[in-house]
C-alpha cells in the first residue's frame, strides 16, 4: 500500500485524539499521541512511500498504531491507496503550476497525473467564428492544453497561456487530424475526428453537447429542433465564457476519462444563463429486426419525451377533458428532416380507460407515426408470408399524418392486426352500401361486453343520439358504422365485440373532444403471436384479399433507442390485385 492523504485533508488537535475532515467526510481518531502520529506521518502521506517502509524503522506496538491510523482514514475515504495509479512524465513545472487540476481529478478517480497528462499530449482544433470561439481557447487553455490550432476567419486573440510550453496556431484551413476537434456553430453538422465537441448558438439559447465520439456527438443533436430566435445580440459580457466553460468541463471529463457514457446536452439561456440538462437517446440502426420480439412492458418509458430532444417532444394531457374517457396527446419527433422546417411537428390523440393506458395507446400511435418517417425503405421480410419484398420509404407531405396501416403494438401480432384494421375501415368507410340498420341496445346487449354496454349507457346519459347500422358484408369481417348529427365514425375488427366497443368509444371521443383524425393505430392486446399465426391477422387479411387486394406488412426499421422500447413498429400497405 502507498497511502497518500487526499488533498483537501484538514485536521486538528481534540480532546479524545484528532478530528479529521475532508470533502469525503469527516472522523475522530482516538488516542492521547493520535494527533502527533499523524502529524509526524502527513508529510509522508503523499502516494510515493510504501506503507511497510514508513513503518519498517517502528517498533512493534508502533507499527500497529501506525498501521490502524492510515487504515482508520482509508475507511473514511480520507486517504486513498496509489499503488495502483499508473506512470506519468509530467515535468516538475506542469504538476506545480496544473496542481489544483490533479488535485480536482484525484478527489474522484485513481491516477491523476497520469489522466492530466492525456489532456496534455492531446492535439486540440477549434472550428467556428465568434466571441464564444475566442472565449473557449482562454478555457481550454487555462484548463491545461497544451497543443491548440484555431481554424477561423476571425481574428483570435492568442489567449493566456499558463505555461511555457503551450502553443496556439490560427489559420483558415481545415484541420489537421486533431485528437479532439470542437466546433461553435448555429447548426448541428457532422464533424470528423477520434473525439468532437459541438457548441450550437442561436437567438436566446446556447446548446452544449457533451464531448465523445462523432456518432454519440451526432446522436445528440438528432433530435434538436430549430434554436429559439431572438433579435437581441446577447453574445455580450460574462456570456460567452459561461458557455465556454462548459465545454471547457467538458473536454477534460472526456480527456481524462472521467466522462459518462451517456449522451448528454446542455441548454444555457442566454438571458438569464440558466442551465438545464437533457439527456437524448441515441440514435443509431445496428441491431436487427427481430421477428419475435415482445414488448416487456405496456408503460411508457419517460426518457422518451423532452421538448426539445426527445423521440416525442410531448406526452401529456395537455387541455383535453378526461372524462368519461382519459386522452393524451403526443407530437412527434422528425430526426431525418423528412418535412420542411417550415412544417409542424405531427401530432396524434389516444384515449384509454384510465391515464396510463390512454398514454400507452398515445405512444403507440406515437411512435407508429415516428418509424414511418425515420424508416429509409428497402429490403424487408413480409410478416405475413415470410416472402422478401421491397418497400420504398413513405412519401411524407406537410401537415404529415402517417399513412392507414402504420400501426404498433406490444407484439407483431397487434401492431400487424392494427394496420390491417385501418385498411379495412378505409375500404368499409369507401363503400355505397348503406348497410344494415341495427338496434343500438340490441347490437350492444348480444356482444355480451360489459364495457360496450357501459359505452352506450353513457352516451345516452350524455343524450347522444346514436344510429348504428352492420356493414359486415363489405368485407365478410365484422364492420359497423355509427352515425352521430350527420357524421360518420367506422370501424372494423376480427370480432363484433372489439369493432362495437371501438366504435362507440370513438363516438364518445368525438362527443367529448370535438372531431378527432382517428386512424385505427392499436388494438387491443393479443395472445402475442406472430402476425403470421394470429387469428385477427389472418381473419382481416383475408377479407381484404376477397376484396381483390394484395396485401404486404413488413417491419417499420426505426433507430435501436426506440425499438428497444417498442420493438413492434409495422407499415401494412394494401394495393389492388
Amino acid at each position: 500500500m502507498r497511502p497518500r492523504l487526499r488533498a483537501d485533508v484538514r485536521y486538528v488537535k481534540s480532546s479524545e485524539g484528532v478530528y479529521v475532515r475532508g470533502s469525503a467526510g469527516a472522523c475522530t481518531l482516538t488516542g492521547g499521541a493520535a494527533y502527533e502520529w499523524l502529524d509526524r506521518l502527513a508529510p509522508f502521506l503523499t502516494g510515493e512511500h510504501a506503507l511497510d517502509d514508513l513503518v519498517a524503522p517502528l517498533k512493534s506496538e508502533q507499527r500497529d498504531v501506525v498501521e490502524h491510523l492510515v487504515r482508520s482514514l482509508l475507511d473514511q475515504q480520507l486517504l486513498v491507496d496509489a499503488r495502483d495509479d499508473e506512470p506519468h512524465s509530467l515535468t516538475e513545472e506542469e504538476q506545480r503550476v496544473y496542481a489544483p487540476e490533479i488535485a480536482f481529478l484525484r478527489y474522484a478517480t485513481d491516477s491523476a497525473e497520469h489522466r492530466f497528462e492525456r489532456l496534455r499530449s492531446a492535439r486540440v482544433a477549434l472550428v467556428g467564428h465568434g466571441p464564444v470561439l475566442a472565449a473557449l481557447l482562454e478555457a481550454g487553455l487555462r484548463s491545461g492544453w497544451r497543443r491548440v490550432e484555431v481554424c477561423t476567419d476571425d481574428v483570435v486573440p492568442p489567449g493566456a497561456v499558463r505555461d511555457s510550453a503551450q502553443e496556439v496556431v490560427v489559420h483558415t484551413g481545415p484541420p489537421s487530424d486533431p485528437d479532439l476537434l470542437l466546433c461553435v456553430s448555429d447548426r448541428p453538422m457532422e464533424l470528423d475526428a477520434k473525439a468532437v465537441g459541438l457548441v450550437l448558438v442561436g437567438g436566446a439559447e446556447a446548446w452544449v453537447t457533451a464531448v465523445g465520439p462523432p456518432e454519440r456527438v451526432v446522436a445528440c443533436t438528432r433530435r434538436l429542433g430549430s434554436l429559439h430566435d431572438s433579435d437581441e445580440d446577447l453574445l455580450t459580457g460574462p456570456v460567452p465564457g459561461i458557455i465556454a466553460a462548459h465545454v471547457a468541463l467538458s473536454c477534460f471529463r472526456h480527456l481524462t476519462g472521467t466522462a459518462a457514457e451517456e449522451p448528454v446536452l446542455t441548454r444555457i439561456d442566454l438571458r438569464d444563463l440558466s442551465a438545464r440538462t437533457h439527456r437524448p437517446l441515441p440514435y443509431a440502426f445496428t441491431e436487427p429486426v427481430r421477428t419475435d420480439a415482445v414488448a416487456d412492458t405496456d408503460r411508457v418509458d419517460e426518457r422518451l419525451v423532452d421538448e426539445r430532444v426527445g423521440v416525442l417532444r410531448a406526452l401529456d394531457e395537455d387541455d383535453l377533458p378526461q372524462v368519461p374517457l382519459a386522452v393524451c396527446r403526443a407530437t412527434v419527433s422528425d430526426p431525418e428532416a423528412v418535412l420542411p422546417g417550415w412544417a409542424p411537428l405531427p401530432q396524434v390523440v389516444g384515449w384509454g380507460v384510465d391515464r396510463d393506458r390512454a398514454r400507452w395507446h398515445t405512444a403507440l400511435a406515437a411512435l407508429a407515426t415516428y418509424g414511418s418517417l425515420v424508416d429509409r425503405g428497402g429490403e424487408r421480410v413480409d410478416l405475413l408470408t415470410g416472402r422478401p419484398c421491397a418497400m420504398p420509404a413513405v412519401n411524407a407531405q406537410a401537415p404529415y399524418r402517417a399513412p392507414v396501416g402504420v400501426a404498433a403494438g406490444r407484439s407483431w401480432g397487434d401492431a400487424v392486426a392494427a394496420g390491417l384494421r385501418a385498411h379495412c375501415e378505409a375500404l368499409v368507410s369507401r363503400s355505397d352500401e348503406p348497410g344494415r340498420p341495427c338496434d343500438p341496445e340490441t347490437v350492444v346487449r348480444s356482444s355480451g361486453d360489459e364495457r360496450t354496454v357501459e359505452l352506450l349507457r353513457l352516451l345516452r346519459a350524455a343524450d347522444v343520439p346514436v344510429e348504428v347500422a352492420d356493414q359486415g358484408d363489405v368485407l365478410g369481417v365484422p364492420a359497423f358504422v355509427f352515425r352521430v348529427a350527420g357524421e360518420s365514425v367506422v370501424t372494423c375488427a376480427a370480432t363484433a365485440v372489439e369493432a362495437l366497443r371501438d366504435g362507440l368509444e370513438r363516438v364518445l371521443l368525438r362527443r367529448q373532444c370535438g372531431p378527432q383524425a382517428v386512424i385505427t393505430r392499436w388494438v387491443a392486446e393479443g395472445d402475442g403471436l406472430p402476425a403470421a399465426d394470429d387469428p385477427r391477422c389472418r381473419s382481416l387479411a383475408t377479407a381484404l384479399r376477397r376484396a381483390g387486394r394484395t396485401v404486404v406488412a413488413v417491419p417499420l426499421v426505426a433507430d435501436d433507442a426506440v425499438r428497444e422500447r417498442v420493438p413492434c413498429l409495422v407499415r401494412v400497405v394494401v394495393g389492388d390485385d
